[in-house]
């Protein structure tokens, strides 16, 4: 079983990357998506696009708003949708931004770490169509 660790993730408005703010979230290969703490959603004015249901460890759901915001670690960054927090929500690194930034958790050493990128390139399909 992997332990648990943190990171610093730098959290900015994709309108102004000037407006940031660094926040220390636990990485969780098992959740989807990135948690922004409630404060951190405030300050930064981010604004919700849509609702989504998630589905909690212990079976139970829940709905929160998604918004989308830029997300900077280990030298890497994403633009990706995250959850706007609720009181007591706790940051959260998911699945998803941690692909988008080409990173991969190291369990042994509880680091995250550049992963090999894959591309298909399409060799003699026409994609004009």
């Amino acid at each position: 079983m992997m332990g648990l660790f943190r990171v610093r993730v730098r959290v900015f408005d994709l309108r102004s990357e000037s407006r940031s703010r660094e926040v220390e979230m636990l990485v969780d290969t098992g959740s989807n998506m990135a948690v922004i703490p409630r404060d951190v959603v405030e300050e930064l004015g981010l604004a919700p696009v849509e609702l989504r249901t998630f589905t909690l460890a212990n079976g139970e759901t829940i709905v929160r708003p998604i918004g989308r915001a830029g997300l900077a670690t280990a030298g890497r960054t994403t633009a990706c949708d995250v959850v706007l927090g609720e009181p007591g929500d706790g940051a959260i690194l998911g699945a998803i931004p941690l692909e988008g930034m080409g990173l991969e958790v190291d369990p042994r050493r509880r680091e995250l770490r550049p992963t090999p990128q894959y591309l298909m390139k399409a060799m003699g399909i026409d994609t004009t169509a």
